[in-house]
């Protein structure tokens, strides 16, 4: 699921690059554009989890824990930390091109 979110982020990215727009502009719809995507894919894993947990006994309750915890964990990298990273860049060092 990571890897997933990461990769819809920056292919977002970079079709609002094809269409012209500023580096700025192209991240901040790119991640407008796949929080929904992610969100949806999150949640419904996290849905499973709950299912798990109610359902399952000893390891599997503990996996549903782990698997919820992980995705929280996921989404908050993917979303939060990753679009800091690339404010830093685009904003702080003024870095014109982005090579996705």
């Amino acid at each position: 699921m990571a890897v997933d979110a990461n990769v819809l982020i920056y292919e977002r990215i970079r079709e609002e690059m094809r269409s012209g727009k500023t580096l700025k502009a192209c991240i901040d719809t790119g991640y407008s554009r796949a929080f929904l995507t992610i969100m949806d894919s999150n949640l419904t894993t996290i849905i499973s989890a709950i299912f798990l947990f109610q359902f399952g006994t000893g390891p599997v309750k503990g996996f549903a824990v782990t698997l919820t915890i992980g995705l929280l964990a996921n989404m908050f990298t993917a979303v939060a930390v990753t679009r800091v990273i690339f404010d830093y860049f685009v904003i702080q060092r003024r870095i014109k091109i982005l090579s996705i």
